[in-house]
């Protein structure tokens, strides 16, 4: 459903980055990536954001769309 991985941005400075990266994500939910300066953080930050998902999917009445 996404990673969260680590990078490094300017002035040397490892920061985490978090994206969600399998299912059609609408606009509504946007953006579907971020960056946090833990990884405590950007686990927090792509939980809220994938069940805000989860919770905007199970009110559909179709299947759901996955990124291929």
């Amino acid at each position: 459903a996404g990673r969260i991985f680590v990078t490094m941005a300017p002035g040397m400075v490892m920061m985490w980055e978090w994206t969600i990266t399998g299912p059609y994500v609408p606009d509504s939910l946007q953006p579907s990536h971020g960056r946090e300066e833990s990884l405590d953080a950007a686990k927090v930050a792509f939980k809220a954001r994938f069940e805000a998902w989860q919770a905007w999917a199970e009110g559909l009445e179709q299947l759901v769309i996955w990124n291929g």
